[in-house]
């Protein structure tokens, strides 16, 4: 007993002398960055977030189920994977971890073009300005308090508009992105299955079915299917052919509430291939030998137009917004119809001016808010519009925030 009782001394005393050793050849500075890093791997740990439904209604998808080690079918040989799923969806800070790696991708990553412009896949430009490529990502949706905030605005538009026995119609235009999502740089990746736009129109669709909305996604991508190509390679609008498309998914809408309404013929147009389209990605960017071919689109051209314009004048100093009426004795239909939008909105004025009576075109420029002038609140009064349309892009959909009909 007494010689195991040594061995075990001599033993005991062998690891307190390693010990020892190991603090020795180690710096304090050493020793405690090693504690520092085991404990920041408990710091996730600490506040797992709980909010199952919050989280889940945010990310549009069901969180990770918690799988036991022992189950009614016995040891769960899954464990480690189940666990780690689990814990992804719910550490501490995660969705700030999230947005700072994405923040750190787009320093290191996205350089290509220049800072305003991505260089994409078969001759195809993408901007990344207007926080394009969180729309892209769909990692930019709207909160609650915001989808609330717009559904209560386009509520009293309604009954406003009802009042002055006005029809209002809401155009949500597609951003290049949502259409031709293949040709957007690889090292770009989905962070959401739903983008802003459509989680703004399903939110409207079950809170407010009374809104007309007109979207022209699926005949623009039937469209794109049948072989056509509807946006500018070289730029952020679409092409004559996508704006035809918008506009006659506009008048579809419209039919709904004027059933006699009846529809600008295709056969006023003149179709011509040519070498031209919106290059105002293009000409933000330095690009040597760029192929010609990448312009090539179908160029619209009305053969007779009946629409003259009667004014034209500038909104403000302080924007290049313009205010336009088209006046048309020819016109198809007897309507007044009024329109607030921006550039692609701007692109189909002149079929709007060829099937209505009047129109009262209200270009608003890039990004700024909807603002209502005394003239036009004048014309409201007394020429009794029997349409209103307010129109915007995907990227600037935070007009709606602030949109009214006063």
């Amino acid at each position: 007993m007494k010689c195991t009782s040594v061995i075990f001394e001599l033993n005991n005393m062998s690891r307190i002398t390693n010990n020892k050793k190991i603090f020795k050849n180690h710096s304090k500075a050493d020793i405690i960055l090693v504690f520092a890093f085991f404990i920041f791997l408990f710091i996730p740990m600490m506040n797992i977030n709980t909010s199952e439904m919050a989280q889940a209604k945010k990310e549009n998808r069901m969180l990770a189920k918690y799988v036991p080690l022992f189950g009614d079918n016995g040891i769960n040989l899954n464990y480690g994977k189940n666990f780690e799923t689990w814990f992804n969806d719910r550490f501490w800070g995660r969705e700030r971890v999230i947005k700072s790696f994405s923040r750190l991708r787009y320093k290191i990553l996205f350089n290509n073009g220049n800072s305003n412009v991505f260089v994409g896949n078969d001759g195809w430009l993408y901007t990344k300005r207007f926080n394009s490529i969180a729309m892209f990502q769909n990692n930019n949706l709207f909160s609650d308090d915001e989808l609330n905030r717009i559904t209560e605005n386009m509520k009293k538009i309604l009954q406003s508009a009802k009042q002055k026995n006005i029809k209002i119609y809401l155009v949500l235009s597609n951003d290049k992105e949502s259409i031709y999502p293949e040709y957007y740089p690889n090292m770009v990746k989905k962070i959401g299955k739903i983008s802003r736009r459509e989680g703004l129109i399903a939110h409207l669709n079950e809170k407010l079915p009374e809104l007309n909305i007109v979207s022209a996604t699926d005949d623009l991508l039937q469209s794109k299917q049948e072989g056509k190509t509807v946006f500018c390679k070289t730029g952020t609008h679409m092409n004559n052919t996508g704006t035809w498309i918008e506009f006659n998914s506009l008048i579809k809408e419209i039919s709904n509430d004027f059933p006699n309404i009846k529809e600008y013929d295709f056969s006023n147009i003149k179709v011509e291939a040519k070498y031209e389209c919106d290059k105002d990605i293009l000409s933000s960017i330095d690009i040597e030998n760029y192929d010609p071919k990448h312009l090539l689109n179908d160029v619209y051209t009305i053969k007779s137009p009946k629409a003259k314009k009667q004014l034209e004048k500038r909104r403000s100093e302080e924007t290049d917004g313009v205010t336009e009426i088209f006046k048309n004795d020819q016109a198809l239909n007897k309507q007044k119809v009024m329109l607030m939008g921006d550039s692609f909105a701007n692109r189909y004025k002149q079929y709007l001016a060829e099937t209505f009576s009047e129109v009262y075109n209200m270009y608003i420029s890039a990004g700024r808010d909807f603002q209502w002038l005394e003239d036009d609140l004048k014309y409201i009064k007394n020429q009794k519009p029997d349409i209103i349309i307010w129109a915007t892009t995907e990227r600037f959909l935070h007009r709606l925030l602030t949109i009214e009909l006063p």
